[in-house]
């Protein structure tokens, strides 16, 4: 609800091309323009309309309630239960394409495909359809679009995983990536690798991405806008415990592009 506040202003097409800009943004973007041409200028034009949308259509008061709210499923008495309240695992016939393991839970909502893995080995192809994927542990491989906003209408995505080593794989702007929306990844133990494609990682795009990892060794592998970058937006890493690696290179590692804020904590 405080997402669809956020951007009950905009037009269909606005959203579309909020949403569609934002890799643009990615892939382009640069600090100033030295050799204008009829492209250059398209584009500088184009970024223009990105900020004055941002500016005067998006409420970004409701975006961070929307953040508010989906950060209470990391409450810890809460996620302590569902062990005991999920514990037997669905028959093949009902688990979701693209992800393989015990599946102890899995819902279509009108937010999206609600998921609850078991405490063993999994692997999950995300894409649009997933709206919050909890696991409960092992050591799990992830890919594709990780509690990242998937198109102009599915702004928020979760992911929860309490532990185990996992792996995590993320498409560009596929990694605790906001737009228009709440990317929220959550990661509570466990010594795990991020493989970060262009504007994932913590990143935000007109909305907020965040990756919080509470605890273990963790190494995090990006490329441009990675890790703790935005453009109109929050782009936030927070890594509360372990020795780290970070790698990144391109306006990444903190960075606060235009109306945007990036910090790797």
């Amino acid at each position: 609800l405080h997402r669809e506040k956020a951007v009950e202003s905009l037009s269909e097409e606005e959203r579309q091309f909020f949403f569609s800009h934002s890799k643009t943004l990615v892939e382009q973007f640069s600090p100033q323009v030295s050799n204008l041409s009829d492209i250059t200028i398209a584009r500088v034009k184009a970024d223009e309309r990105f900020a004055e949308l941002l500016e005067e259509h998006v409420d970004y008061a409701n975006l961070i309630a929307a953040a508010q709210a989906l950060a209470r499923l990391a409450n810890g008495a809460w996620l302590k239960q569902l062990p005991v309240a999920f514990h037997q695992a669905l028959p093949p016939a009902k688990v979701p394409s693209g992800v393989t393991g015990d599946i102890l839970y899995a819902e279509e909502t009108p937010y999206g495909l609600i998921l609850v893995g078991g405490t063993g080995p999994n692997t999950y192809e995300l894409d649009g359809r997933f709206g919050l994927v909890i696991d409960l542990g092992g050591d799990d491989l992830y890919r594709g679009m990780i509690a990242a906003s998937t198109d102009a209408d599915h702004g928020n995505a979760v992911v929860i995983d309490l532990s185990g080593n996992d792996a995590y794989d993320g498409s560009m702007l596929g990694l605790a990536t906001g737009r228009l929306g709440v990317g929220l990844l959550i990661d509570q133990s466990g010594n795990d690798v991020y493989q970060l494609d262009m504007g994932s990682g913590g990143a935000g795009f007109g909305g907020l991405g965040i990756l919080f990892d509470a605890h273990g060794n963790d190494t995090y592998m990006g490329s441009r806008m990675t890790q703790g970058a935005a453009i109109g937006g929050l782009g936030l890493l927070f890594d509360a415990a372990g020795n780290d690696r970070y790698t990144s290179h391109g306006f990444s590692l903190g960075f606060g592009g235009p109306a945007g804020v990036g910090a790797v904590i």
